[in-house]
């Protein structure tokens, strides 16, 4: 059903993974997984490539490849604090990061990618209470064509907050 699961787990590393088709989810971290670090895997076919649900705050996700899934690429759902730091998606079903219920993110974009897709981020806003800081530390300033929401910049990178009130349900991509 599951690559890999982390339940619980606190201070994990996970790291130069691949997982091929799994019947449901590539990677699962829930109830209360906190504190870990999933690194340089690939997620290949399935349902789901990385869910991260059940209060399972503050992990960090780095140079992950989530690709092939017929639903969402990145799920995250009831937790707080999450990085996703030059992560490529691709060819999945929902290619984007979806944050719902409750759910407070970053994906980060540095000039330490090393594929195409890591160096921008498509984000959708599930709920009111859900949002997604885009950060591009690669000192250019984000764009978005669709609603052209106000981005900081500052003199190492710029910001932008998706939330429902600013994005309503759209999927965004910022570059």
């Amino acid at each position: 059903k599951f690559g890999i699961i982390l339940s619980g787990s606190r201070g994990a590393i996970v790291e130069d993974n691949t997982v091929t088709s799994p019947i449901q989810t590539g990677l699962k971290l829930q109830s209360g997984a906190k504190e870990n670090t999933i690194r340089r895997n690939v997620f290949d076919g399935g349902e789901k490539g990385i869910d991260v649900a059940g209060g399972s705050n503050s992990n960090t996700f780095v140079k992950n490849i989530i690709r092939n899934m017929t639903s969402y690429a990145v799920s995250v759902t009831d937790s707080t604090g999450n990085v996703f730091r030059d992560n490529a998606l691709k060819n999945n079903g929902q290619n984007y990061y979806y944050a719902k219920k409750g759910t407070t993110a970053t994906v980060e974009m540095t000039a330490e990618a090393t594929t195409e897709e890591a160096t921008s981020a498509i984000v959708k806003i599930g709920d009111a209470a859900s949002a997604v800081t885009i950060k591009d530390l690669l000192k250019t300033v984000l764009t978005n064509d669709k609603k052209k929401l106000p981005v900081t910049a500052y003199p190492s990178h710029s910001s932008v907050t998706v939330n429902l009130a600013n994005a309503t349900t759209s999927i965004l991509a910022f570059s």
